[in-house]
C-alpha cells in the first residue's frame, strides 16, 4: 500500500547539513511517508549521508544522477512518486516537527489542492523572519484563493506545501531546468487549484549557508543569478497575465520593490559590463513602472528605481551608502505657499544637477509612529505612566511643535477615557534614534491614573493609545511595551489592577479584575498549609479546592454565610512529584461549576521544610495567584527597608546548619557583582540561623536590589534614588566554599 505522503529532496554538495535535514523528516509526527532522494552529482559526502539514511530506514530511496540542476532532480524523483501527496524539502534545510502532519491535516479535513504553511529563515543556528516569507501568507484561513489573497502571489516556493498529487499531475506541473526553477510554478498552483488551505504554522526552516558552497538566493548578486530571476519573474507575469490579469498591477508592484530592488544594489557593485547587462535586463520591468506604481513605494525605493532607470549609477552608489550610515540628515520638511506638501530630504532632494522630481520625495503614510511606555509605578494612589511617542523624521523641538493625546481603550466594550498628561524632555530619545538633523526632545510624555471614573472600576482590559500631530501629519497607535518590573495593587478587597511585564505583541496593558476566590491568610500548620479564603459571588453553599498537577487533589469545603472558607492541605499529599517539569501545583475554587484560580491580595506565603531538607512552600506568583511548589532549602528574605541612613536593610531565615558569609548582589544581564558581609544574629532554631550584615554606601553604587537572604540580617549601600529601570540584581548566599544559592 502506497505511503499518504511523498517526499523529494534534491541535494547537492549539502554534506555539512544534509545529516540533520534527513532527521528532520524522518522523525516527523506523520509518519507514513516515502522519501525520494535526488543526488544531483554530489561531489563531497552528501551520497555517503544518504546511502547510511537508505541502509537504516526502509521509507527512504536514493536516486542519482549526473549534475543537472535542482529542477530536473526533483523531476526525478516525481517519476517515483506513488504518494496521495506530495511534498518537497531541500537537502540543506530543516523540517520543524509536525509540519507534515498540520499540512496533510488540513487538506484531509477540507479537500483543498494545496496547503501552505510559514517559513523562518535558519541563520547561524537561530530562527529569523524570512522576508522573502513574511508579506507572502495572510491569517491562517481554509478554502481560500490568490484572488481573494493577492499577497500569495509572494509565496513562490515549493517547500512550504503539500499538494494533492492527483491535482499536481493533472495541472501537468513539472520543473525547467537551470535556478528559480519553482518560482513560476509555485504561483502557478496558487493559480489553477480551486481552493488552497493557509496555516499559520512554521512549517519550514530555510537555512541561510555558512559552510560548503552558497545557495541560489546568497548568490543572487551575480548577473547570472540576476538573468535567471528576472526569466522567471516573466514566466511567472506570463502565467498571471493569462489567468488573473486583474492582478498583475498588484504583481508588478511586489516585483519592483523585491526583485528590481535586488538588482538595482547588485549594479553598485558590478564592473560596467555587467553593470550595463544587469540594468539592461531590468529595463523592461522599470519602464513598465507607472507613476502609481511608484509612488505606492517608499521615498527611498521611489529615488532608487528612479536613479536605475536613468543610469544614475554614480548616485546610487551614494544612496546606498548614505542609507549604510542611517541616513542621519534626514528629515521631514513641509514646503509650499496655498498648498504645502510634506516631504522627506532624502538624498538628492532639491538638487539641480540629478534632477530628481520633487514629487518623488512627498511623504505621508510611511513615516511610522514610534512610541513605548518605559515606566509605569504606583506613586501616592495612583498609576504613574512614563514613556514617548513621535512621528518618524519629524522634529519635536519643544512641547509647542508638536500635539501628543493620550488615552485609555477597552476592545471588548469599545468605551474610551482621555487621560491628562504632561510633556516631559526627553533627549535620550533623540539620541537611541540616530537622526542627527531630527530632534524629539519633546517626545516624552508623563500621565497620572487615579482610577476615580467608574468604567475604570469594571474588569476588563485597557490599552493606551496615542495621538501625535506634527507638521500636519497624525498617527495614532496602540503604545508598546514591555514595561521593566510590572505593577500589581489591589485598589480594594475585591477589585485588582496590573499592570503586566509584557502582553502578546508588546502592548501595554492595564487588567482590571475582581478575581472571585481569595486567600487573605495562609500559614504552615503541623499537618498542613492553612489557608483561609472567600469566593465573593456566593453564600454558603458546598465547594472544592483543587490542586492541579498533584494527582488532582481535590479538598471539599463549606462556605459560610459570606462565601469565606478554612482548608487545610497537607504535606503529605504535596510531597509527590507534580506532573511535568515544573514542580508546582495551581490552586484552584470550584463552586457551582465554575473554578476560579486562588488570588491575593497581600503577598501571602507559607514554608515548610520536609524531613529530608527540602523546602515546601505556598507563595504568590508574579501575575498574583497563589501556586503551591517544593525546592531545595535557599535563604528567604522576610522584611525589606530602608534605614535612617539610606541604607537597605535585608532580614530572613536560613534553614540548613551552613551559615553564609556574605551576600553576592548580581546584576542581570552584566557579570557584575558586589559582596555584601553578613552578620548572624543568636543561636540555631527549630527555624534556622538569624545572622546580619552591613555594607557602608559606595560612592557610584546605581543598583537595584530584589534580592535578600533568611534568618539574617544584611545592610547595603543603596540608594533608593539609584533605582532605575535597567538596574535590577539578584542577590547570592556565599559559604566559605564559594557556593552560591539565590535568596
Amino acid at each position: 500500500m502506497s505511503a499518504i505522503l511523498s517526499i523529494v529532496v534534491p541535494f547537492c554538495n549539502v554534506e555539512h547539513y544534509l545529516d540533520e535535514c534527513l532527521e528532520s523528516i524522518a522523525t516527523q509526527t506523520l509518519s507514513d511517508i516515502e522519501v525520494f532522494l535526488v543526488d544531483d552529482g554530489s561531489t563531497d559526502n552528501s551520497a555517503v549521508i544518504a546511502k547510511a539514511r537508505v541502509a537504516r530506514d526502509s521509507r527512504f530511496q536514493l536516486i542519482q544522477q549526473e549534475n543537472r540542476g535542482p529542477g530536473l532532480a526533483r523531476n526525478a524523483g516525481l517519476d517515483r512518486v506513488a504518494g496521495r501527496y506530495l511534498t518537497f524539502a531541500d537537502g540543506d534545510d530543516i523540517v520543524p516537527a509536525g509540519a507534515y502532519e498540520a499540512l496533510v491535516g488540513s487538506l484531509e479535513s477540507t479537500g483543498s489542492d494545496l496547503a501552505c504553511g510559514a517559513v523562518r529563515r535558519l541563520s547561524a543556528g537561530k530562527e529569523v523572519p524570512s522576508w522573502l516569507h513574511d508579506k507572502a501568507l495572510p491569517p491562517a484561513v481554509r478554502r481560500t484563493h490568490v484572488r481573494h489573497h493577492p499577497q500569495l502571489l509572494r509565496d513562490r516556493t515549493v517547500w512550504n506545501k503539500v499538494y494533492r498529487r492527483s491535482f499536481w499531475e493533472s495541472r501537468g506541473f513539472r520543473f525547467p531546468a537551470g535556478i528559480y526553477e519553482d518560482v513560476a510554478l509555485a504561483v502557478a498552483a496558487h493559480v489553477h487549484a480551486e481552493t488552497v488551505d493557509v496555516l499559520d504554522d512554521v512549517v519550514y526552516l530555510w537555512r541561510r549557508r555558512d559552510r560548503g558552497e552558497l545557495s541560489t538566493t546568497q548568490n543572487r548578486a551575480e548577473l547570472g543569478n540576476l538573468r535567471a530571476r528576472f526569466d522567471a519573474l516573466e514566466e511567472l507575469r506570463a502565467v498571471v497575465a493569462a489567468h488573473l490579469p486583474e492582478l498583475l498591477p498588484g504583481l508588478d508592484t511586489q516585483i519592483l520593490e523585491a526583485d528590481v530592488m535586488i538588482a538595482v544594489e547588485a549594479v553598485t557593485s558590478m564592473q560596467q559590463d555587467e553593470r550595463e547587462a544587469a540594468l539592461d535586463r531590468v529595463r523592461p520591468f522599470l519602464a513598465a513602472a507607472g507613476v502609481d506604481q511608484l509612488m505606492a513605494l517608499p521615498v527611498a525605493d521611489r529615488v532608487k528605481l528612479y536613479l536605475a532607470r536613468h543610469r544614475r549609477v554614480d548616485a546610487l552608489r551614494e544612496v546606498f551608502g548614505l542609507e549604510r550610515e542611517g541616513l542621519p540628515t534626514v528629515k521631514g520638511v513641509r514646503k509650499g505657499v496655498f498648498r504645502p506638501k510634506l516631504y522627506l530630504t532624502y538624498p538628492f532632494f532639491g538638487d539641480r544637477k540629478v534632477k530628481v522630481p520633487a514629487r518623488l520625495y512627498e511623504v505621508d503614510e510611511e513615516l511610522e509612529l514610534h512610541t513605548r511606555v518605559d515606566r509605569a509605578c504606583w506613586e501616592e494612589g495612583g498609576l504613574v505612566i512614563e514613556g514617548f511617542a513621535y512621528i518618524d523624521r519629524l522634529e519635536m523641538t519643544d512641547p509647542g511643535s508638536s500635539e501628543l493625546r493620550l488615552e485609555l481603550r477597552n476592545a471588548k466594550t469599545a468605551d474610551v477615557i482621555e487621560l491628562t498628561s504632561e510633556r516631559a524632555a526627553r533627549p535620550d530619545v533623540t539620541a537611541r534614534a540616530g537622526h542627527a538633523a531630527v530632534c524629539y526632545d519633546w517626545s516624552g510624555f508623563r500621565a497620572r491614573i487615579n482610577f476615580g471614573d467608574r468604567l475604570l472600576r469594571r474588569p476588563g482590559n485597557w490599552e493606551l493609545w496615542v495621538t501625535v500631530e506634527s507638521h500636519g501629519l497624525q498617527r495614532s497607535s496602540r503604545i508598546s511595551g514591555p514595561v521593566h518590573g510590572h505593577v500589581d495593587v489591589w485598589l480594594d478587597s475585591d477589585l485588582r489592577m496590573r499592570v503586566p511585564p509584557r502582553t502578546r505583541g508588546q502592548r501595554f496593558q492595564i487588567r482590571m479584575s475582581t478575581p472571585v476566590a481569595v486567600v487573605d491568610r495562609a500559614v504552615a500548620g503541623a499537618s498542613g498549609f492553612e489557608l483561609s479564603c472567600r469566593i465573593g459571588s456566593r453564600s454558603g453553599g458546598a465547594a472544592e479546592v483543587v490542586l492541579s498537577g498533584a494527582g488532582d487533589l481535590s479538598i471539599p469545603v463549606e462556605l459560610d454565610a459570606e462565601g469565606a472558607f478554612d482548608v487545610v492541605i497537607p504535606y503529605e499529599s504535596l510531597l509527590r512529584d507534580p506532573h511535568g517539569d515544573d514542580p508546582r501545583w495551581e490552586i484552584v475554587v470550584a463552586a457551582g461549576g465554575a473554578s476560579s484560580r486562588l488570588a491575593s491580595p497581600d503577598g501571602v506565603a507559607a514554608r515548610w521544610i520536609t524531613p529530608s531538607g527540602a523546602e515546601l512552600a505556598v507563595e504568590v506568583t508574579r501575575y498574583g495567584f497563589l501556586v503551591a511548589t517544593w525546592r531545595e532549602t535557599r535563604p528567604i528574605v522576610d522584611t525589606l527597608e530602608w534605614d535612617a541612613e539610606g541604607r537597605l536593610v535585608l532580614s530572613g531565615e536560613h534553614v540548613q546548619d551552613a551559615r553564609p558569609e556574605r551576600l553576592l548582589v548580581c546584576r542581570r544581564r552584566s557579570t557584575e557583582t558586589r559582596t555584601v558581609p553578613l552578620e548572624w544574629e543568636g543561636l540555631a532554631s527549630t527555624r534556622g540561623w538569624r545572622w546580619r550584615s552591613c555594607r557602608r554606601r559606595a560612592a557610584s553604587s546605581r543598583w537595584r536590589a530584589g534580592c535578600g537572604i533568611s534568618s539574617w540580617r544584611s545592610r547595603t549601600g543603596w540608594s533608593p534614588s539609584g533605582w532605575g529601570p535597567r538596574r535590577s540584581a539578584r542577590c547570592r548566599s556565599i559559604t566559605s566554599r564559594e557556593r552560591t544559592t539565590s535568596a
